[in-house]
């Protein structure tokens, strides 16, 4: 752990592994701050997307009291709030398909400070009815987008007539044993000294928008510090990722999916949650590596010593300037968190190197790894055709004969450099180059079984427009976002929580 510091951004790592029933281990690493003070075992930091499990948990809590099922419908809860650019689509929107991140919902992520707990509503009915859009039909695919969790923290707020902000610290941090875990920031800061700054991109203005040029074109004018104080706290993407804890508490937290709490969660919807409810790539199918509901699933991992068959949870985060790892081997009753104050390169290495010592004595022997995706398809003539995205227009691939090339208009009217031909990796998935950049595009099946129907990028998703892929007025379409919505192939972006 020493030594990955300087590895990336990060300056210090806090470490906890939870066995048996209690925290075995706790240490710091490294430094918190500008002046260099140390990293404690009792250093806050904000821990990104392990923020999801939470929102999970307090919305399945609903499940369990009977007066909600897992699939009632946002519109069941939230009526009259729709999307101005997909009429409908929002409404019929699940609450397995919310937290199993199916809604096919652009991944809009506000990074403006609007602590007022009533931000979530406000903003759920305002700004985001009138610009979010569906990238493609709730059930496509796996599409990872955190307002699928900002509306569940709506959901929860609607049901419990609280703020979702107490709903987590009350119900599920307090009952476990959280005293260090905070939903909001005055909160923590009223309450916590020991608080890391973070180390990370430091932006020219608040982003509040659903313009990509501004959210990726503009506004990190450099590196450096931020101060716990100076820390947005937003109240709409808080149940997506903006919670603060500790180490220890997030290692606590890893027990419960060991050992379980009634009095928070029964064990029949723990489990439920703790299994992949959908494949996370195409062709991959949920008991091999899946989301369930706040987590994902494998049917093992790999570390320094080889790939282990043995089930593994798993769910780490990142914001502008902290990261996390969480993980969880359940048959061994094992867990191990990990938070940073920037992004550390080696911390996935890192968390599975603790992940592996600490269950040394359980694990079983190194195995060869199963071989979850196929090699590409001799034809690919099957992917050609015509396209079309909400925000970058049409796009069309063609079989040149020897390559599949595509042509998306919009990259052109940015001057920007494209290679055309689609690399294949996987069968139904291909790399795409724009400036230099590679990243993926998925093909999927429609409902009724049409092949190659949608090509899905997170940022993106190209519809086959002889389906009728639904398009929003023409006012609505914003061609010249187009190059700022590649990002690399599997790395979160900036503005993004993973």
């Amino acid at each position: 752990m020493a030594d990955s510091l300087g590895d990336g951004y990060a300056t210090g790592y806090s470490v906890a592994i939870w066995r048996d029933g209690e925290v075995i281990y706790a240490e710091g690493f490294g430094t918190k701050d500008a002046a260099s003070n140390p990293v404690t075992t009792d250093t806050v930091f904000q821990i990104g997307s392990d923020t999801k499990k939470m929102t999970a948990i307090a919305l399945l809590r609903e499940v369990d009291a009977g007066t909600i099922e897992l699939d009632t419908t946002v519109g069941d809860l939230l009526p009259g709030v729709t999307l101005a650019a997909s009429p409908g689509a929002l409404e019929s929107l699940t609450v397995h398909q919310l937290l199993s991140h199916q809604t096919g919902l652009f991944d809009y992520t506000p990074w403006s400070d609007a602590p007022d707990d009533a931000e979530l509503q406000a903003r759920v009915a305002g700004a985001f009815a009138a610009g979010e859009y569906a990238m493609m039909p709730a059930g496509i695919a796996w599409s990872y987008s955190n307002p699928n969790f900002s509306l569940a923290g709506a959901l929860v707020e609607v049901l419990g007539d609280r703020p979702w902000a107490e709903v987590v610290i009350d119900d599920i941090a307090t009952p476990l044993g959280m005293a260090h875990t905070y939903a909001r920031r005055d909160d923590m800061l009223a309450h916590e000294t020991d608080v890391a700054s973070g180390f990370g991109p430091i932006l020219d203005a608040d982003f509040d928008t659903f313009d990509l040029i501004e959210i990726y074109g503009t506004g990190v004018s450099s590196i450096g510090w931020t101060t716990p104080e100076n820390h947005v706290d937003n109240a709409f993407t808080r149940p997506a990722g903006l919670v603060w804890s500790t180490a220890s508490d997030m290692a606590t937290l890893a027990g419960f999916f060991v050992n379980g709490d009634d009095t928070v969660l029964s064990d029949a919807l723990r489990e439920t949650m703790s299994t992949g409810q959908v494949g996370m790539a195409v062709n991959v199918a949920p008991d091999e590596v899946g989301y369930g509901y706040g987590l994902m699933a494998a049917g093992g991992f790999s570390g320094p010593q080889g790939y282990r068959a043995t089930p593994l949870l798993q769910h780490g985060g990142n914001t502008l300037d902290m990261s996390s790892a969480f993980l969880v081997l359940p048959e061994q009753g094992v867990g191990v968190s990990i938070l940073s104050n920037g992004a550390g390169e080696s911390m996935d290495l890192v968390a599975a190197v603790a992940l592996e010592e600490a269950a040394a004595d359980r694990l079983p022997e190194p195995s060869t790894p199963p071989q979850l995706l196929d090699p590409p398809a001799a034809d690919l003539t099957g992917y050609a055709g015509a396209f079309s995205d909400l925000a970058l227009g049409d796009a069309t691939i063609t079989w040149s004969g020897t390559d599949l090339e595509i042509d998306v208009p919009s990259f052109a009217m940015l001057g920007a450099s494209v290679d055309p031909v689609l690399m294949p990796i996987y069968r139904d998935v291909f790399f795409m180059t724009v400036e230099g950049t590679q990243f993926d595009l998925s093909f999927y099946p429609a409902p009724d079984g049409t092949p190659n129907a949608y090509a899905v990028n997170r940022s993106f998703v190209f519809g086959r427009a002889a389906m009728g892929a639904p398009r929003p007025p023409m006012a609505a379409l914003r061609p010249r976002d187009g190059l700022q919505r590649v990002s690399p192939l599997w790395a979160p972006t900036p503005l993004r929580l993973r």
